[in-house]
């Protein structure tokens, strides 16, 4: 069989077992919001571990990452190494705290919160837009990751633009017809499927290349600077580190906090995450992108997203490669269908029903989030298949204008009593207004990270405003104050 007919089986086969998954999972999805967007709220701690872990790691791992090792060495995994561990920690610090709050205000996005607690629907409706402004060049690599895989592993007899639009037709329709559910499920798979590849392609990379000890001693001659920090600024290293550490405010990810059946679920995910994210996720991709130095030395910029796939192509059977194959889509499936559910709501939810005190049933609702499920998956293929730029530097830039726009409100909401909707308003809008204008406009100023400009412009926005308040609290920020166990 040739190499794109084990591409189709594989992907056929793929497919075929996401499907019966997924059909467990639609069978047990009520047509309610909640069941739609959260799973209920009902997820114990080996599921939920799976679809955080899944949809953290995407294609920027896969691909990106591998390449990012490539190219940078210490400097990358360095950073790769801190933000594994950092996230499932602010999932373990924000998540019992945003659990509560989500369980008793029945809330489904990060807009719902800011809108009710400082009871402003306009607040809302600027969250839901950095959200989903953060979410769409994200979603769009996941695209671009599937396009690169599949003209790589054909050798271009499948044009990078008919591998993005496979992509989005399979994940988009699968996406439209299940809820998260189904997503969650699948997501279990799909990660173990994922780390499973990447450690097997990262130990095989090691044999070939003569083991541990001469990997290194040949980097050492050849590219003695990828084992050192080389000249990659602080600037720049800090802001990945915060980015991607803080990566539990993305709308996505986010939601991810109110899905546990109980508050000790999240404890136990945040210790199977740190293990699962921190080490079986970070040091495989290292070690492939190293060894890959050796195997394919000089490889261009751009094209170190697709070392992965180069390397299996070349140094793995037509089947074991399509096996690969099926690895990246995992990566990117199991995250870019949590992306688009998420935006989906953020869009219908506090764009449309909450602005306008729109009362629809449930039924409608899903029926509704499905319809823009699609929608959003035909605005983000016109910008895969513009293909900006690096896998790395898009999604995280991108990310930084979330991050940085939603730490402040939140801060306000579950430990700074003082903040009022004029300083949740000032640093939301500062802080996502600078990490667009300092990644687009001027990038990054002074070789630092543009999340860190919105960390410093908006925190200064917020604690001014804050300490310039002098209302007391309104009845809902009293109800969570005492929720969250505030003193009185």
């Amino acid at each position: 069989m040739s190499a794109i007919g084990w591409l189709v089986f594989v992907i056929a086969a793929y497919i075929l077992v996401l499907i019966v998954i997924g059909y467990i999972g639609f069978k047990s999805t009520e047509a309610t919001v909640e069941d739609y967007y959260l799973g209920g709220r009902s997820l114990g701690w080996i599921v939920l571990t799976g679809t955080t872990i899944a949809t953290y790691a995407s294609m920027w791992t896969f691909l990106g990452a591998v390449g990012g090792n490539y190219r940078l060495g210490i400097a990358f995994v360095s950073m790769m190494m801190f933000w594994n561990i950092l996230w499932p920690l602010m999932f373990w610090f924000l998540g019992t705290k945003v659990w509560l709050l989500g369980k008793k205000f029945r809330y489904i996005t990060y807009s719902e919160l800011v809108n009710d607690y400082y009871d402003s629907k306009l607040l809302g409706i600027i969250a839901a837009v950095f959200g989903i402004l953060a979410l769409l060049p994200y979603i769009a690599v996941q695209l671009m990751g599937g396009g690169i895989v599949i003209e790589t592993f054909t050798h271009g007899s499948i044009s990078f633009a008919t591998g993005v639009i496979i992509t989005f037709v399979f994940m988009v329709l699968f996406i439209s017809l299940a809820g998260l559910k189904s997503v969650v499920w699948t997501d279990t798979f799909q990660g173990i499927f994922f780390l499973t590849v990447m450690v097997a392609l990262a130990l095989y990379a090691v044999k070939l290349v003569g083991g541990f000890g001469p990997m290194f001693d040949k980097l050492e001659k050849m590219k003695p600077v990828l084992l050192t920090h080389g000249k990659f600024g602080f600037g720049l290293w800090i802001g990945f580190v915060f980015t991607w550490g803080m990566a539990v405010l993305l709308p996505h990810m986010f939601q991810r906090l109110m899905m546990a059946r109980d508050p000790r679920i999240i404890g136990k995910t945040t210790i199977a995450s740190s293990i699962l994210s921190g080490w079986v996720q970070s040091v495989p991709v290292f070690i492939l992108g190293l060894a890959c130095v050796i195997l394919f030395p000089g490889i261009s910029r751009k094209a170190t997203d697709s070392l992965t796939v180069m390397f299996s192509t070349k140094h793995l059977s037509a089947p074991l490669a399509a096996l690969v194959i099926g690895g990246a889509f995992a990566a990117g499936t199991s995250t870019l269908n949590s992306q688009l559910l998420t935006a989906s709501s953020l869009f219908l939810r506090d764009l449309i029903v909450s602005p306008f005190n729109l009362e629809i049933s449930s039924r409608k609702e899903t029926l509704y989030g499905r319809i823009i499920v699609l929608l959003l998956g035909f605005l983000v293929i016109v910008i895969a298949l513009s293909r900006p730029g690096l896998i790395v530097p898009i999604s995280t830039a991108g990310t930084a204008i979330c991050i940085s726009s939603y730490l402040y409100p939140l801060i306000g909401i579950i430990f700074w009593r003082k903040a009022d909707k004029k300083a949740a308003y000032a640093s939301m809008l500062s802080a996502g207004i600078t990490s667009i204008l300092t990644w687009l406009v001027w990038p990054f100023p002074f070789g630092i990270y543009n999340v860190l400009w919105g960390f410093i412009v908006g925190g200064v926005f917020f604690f001014v405003f804050s300490l310039a308040n002098t209302k007391g609290l309104t009845k809902r920020q009293k109800e969570v104050a005492a929720l969250l166990s505030f003193e009185e």
